[in-house]
């Protein structure tokens, strides 16, 4: 399968898989961004351009996360908070809204890896109104219902 990728600005950088077995891809900062965050803004977020386009093959999505290792260094990082899909016909360019929480400005510099991207494959359902769902074991425990 071809992840077919437009260079929407000559800084962009071309995503790749960073090793031979990575599920996912990184996509990097086109520019610099401080994201600021104050007593009147106590949760800010900027809209990170990558300066690429995707086609992504019909039946795919891709799946937009946050890193890892940002994760680490900025425990209060939210990348699309917490995720995002790019439908196969979107053909703009990929933004990633990052959310800073923390008290201190959060400097991005252009060509840092900001969230990861994994192409899945999707499927699409019949949807049906019904005035009674199938009873289940856990019915409709949710939050914690399973234990920790």
């Amino acid at each position: 399968m071809k992840l077919l990728i437009k260079k929407l600005h000559e800084d962009a950088i071309i995503p790749k898989y960073m090793t031979k077995s990575a599920v996912a891809f990184d996509v990097c900062a086109l520019k610099d961004y401080d994201i600021y965050n104050n007593k009147h803004f106590p949760s800010s977020f900027v809209k990170v351009r990558t300066g690429i386009a995707v086609a992504i093959p019909e039946g795919y999505e891709i799946n937009v996360r946050a890193r890892s290792g940002l994760s680490l260094e900025h425990p209060n990082y939210l990348a699309i908070s917490g995720g995002g899909t790019i439908d196969s016909d979107y053909r703009g360019e990929i933004i990633v809204p990052v959310v800073n929480n923390r008290s201190i400005t959060w400097k991005i510099k252009k060509g840092d890896r900001i969230a990861q991207c994994i192409v899945a494959p999707i499927s699409q359902c019949d949807i049906e109104v019904v005035n009674e769902l199938p009873e289940t074991e856990r019915g409709e425990g949710g939050f914690g219902h399973t234990g920790r």
